[in-house]
């Protein structure tokens, strides 16, 4: 009895437990996968890109003519403020630096960093208070009210990021003031003035100009009988993120993510035409002042099944609800094997009928007039169909308060539930 016992634990968990190499690899990239599609609420697909579907290609740089060198404003160190205050007799209790001071071309649209150190002496009271003076629109600072960071040794450092906005333009100047027992005090930092290179001549700019910029996934299905819908999640450093666009097509936008002078993460979409045969932009790089170019093919990724099958995936496969269906139908398997009981053959078998059932057996369901299909399951996101007569749809999976759906036509998308008679 024991060995049969034994012989059934092999049949059932040593192929759960004994993968391949290349298992255990494919297992691991469902997994990061389905983390980056949680993550970000985006339903995405994995891609696997060939070298010659997918490229970051370095393009010949414009030819335009590049300013000098900007100058260091208001570089001056501690030591440096201290010898100018003895000279002049008048004695100092704050101190402010610019600490990068800038040593190369700047772009129009590109987003830098303007760091600062302040030291304050004596006793102090309150808050620190900082504005921008002297602003004429040229410069946009992003974070204007960002708040000073106390350093060990007592001293404070703040990084502001300013986007340039004119190819003559004024960086302003950073007022600090804060409270002393004897009153207010306050110090000022230089601005500066320069000119900036305007990124033209290239009708693949996507207007983001970034030090680190990636293509992180890709989906595209299509839209409608004329036009697909690309689905990108897009990553980088510090860059004007905001300003991205792929060509004219007037229906693109952010989906969701979140955009930030030191980091971006988001989902974009646009809709383009089926017969555009590759979906390119440009990035200009900082990291060597160049354009770079991403290259994605316009080929749709079917989510229904093979025409080769009547059957359609309910949703992506679970694997914690698979490995609670095995252990339960080792558990009975265990228990027929001692008592010969076929109460537990029988629910062995009722379990294995659930899980097939739940994986592959679609849910119909009508979807109500005027509802709206979305991209994601999310209130705010992009409508993709908006029916005025009920529809008959097939609900794939679930999340939150939405369903997906797809349509007969093989259109898919998220409903809200009350949008769906079940």
């Amino acid at each position: 009895m024991l060995k049969k016992s034994v012989f059934i634990f092999i049949i059932f968990f040593c192929p759960l437990l004994a993968l391949t190499e290349a298992e255990k690899l494919q297992k691991t990239r469902e997994e990061i996968f389905n983390s980056l599609e949680n993550e970000s609420g985006a339903e995405l697909e994995e891609i696997i890109i060939e070298d010659n579907q997918y490229s970051t290609q370095p393009l010949p740089p414009i030819h335009q003519t590049i300013p000098p060198p900007l100058p260091e404003p208001n570089a001056a160190t501690i030591e440096n403020l201290n010898t100018a205050n003895e000279e002049t007799g008048h004695a100092k209790n704050l101190y402010l630096s610019y600490l990068n001071p800038i040593n190369r071309a700047l772009y129009v649209n590109e987003v830098f960093p303007l760091e600062f150190k302040l030291v304050a002496f004596g006793s102090l009271q309150g808050a620190i208070h900082t504005e921008f003076i002297g602003n004429n629109g040229s410069v946009h600072i992003i974070n204007p009210d960002s708040p000073w960071k106390l350093n060990n040794d007592g001293t404070f450092n703040n990084t502001y990021y300013a986007q340039i906005k004119s190819v003559d333009f004024t960086v302003p100047k950073l007022k600090v003031s804060i409270g002393t027992p004897n009153g207010e005090i306050s110090e000022e930092s230089g601005g500066f003035s320069h000119q900036a290179i305007l990124l033209s001549g290239n009708p693949l700019f996507s207007g983001v100009i970034a030090a680190h910029f990636k293509l992180d996934d890709y989906k595209i299905t299509n839209y409608d009988t004329q036009n697909n819908l690309a689905v990108f999640a897009l990553s980088s450093g510090i860059s004007n993120m905001k300003d991205f666009k792929i060509g004219d097509y007037p229906k693109q936008n952010y989906e969701s993510g979140i955009i930030s002078p030191e980091s971006s993460s988001m989902i974009y979409y646009v809709i383009l035409p089926k017969d555009k045969e590759t979906i390119l932009f440009d990035y200009f790089s900082l990291e060597d002042f160049r354009f770079h170019r991403i290259s994605v093919p316009n080929v749709p990724i079917d989510d229904r099944v093979s025409t080769q099958s009547d059957l359609k995936p309910k949703r992506s496969i679970n694997f914690s609800q698979l490995a609670i269906g095995a252990v339960a139908v080792m558990f009975l398997l265990l228990v027929f094997s001692f008592t010969h009981s076929y109460l537990s053959l029988i629910g062995s078998v009722l379990i294995i009928a659930y899980l097939i059932t739940d994986f592959f057996i679609t849910d119909n369901a009508k979807l109500l007039p005027n509802a709206e299909v979305k991209i994601l399951p999310t209130l705010n996101s992009t409508v993709i169909i908006r029916q005025e007569r009920a529809l008959q749809v097939e609900i794939l999976d679930k999340r939150n308060d939405f369903y997906k759906i797809v349509t007969a036509d093989g259109r898919i998308g998220w409903v809200r539930k009350e949008e769906v008679d079940r």
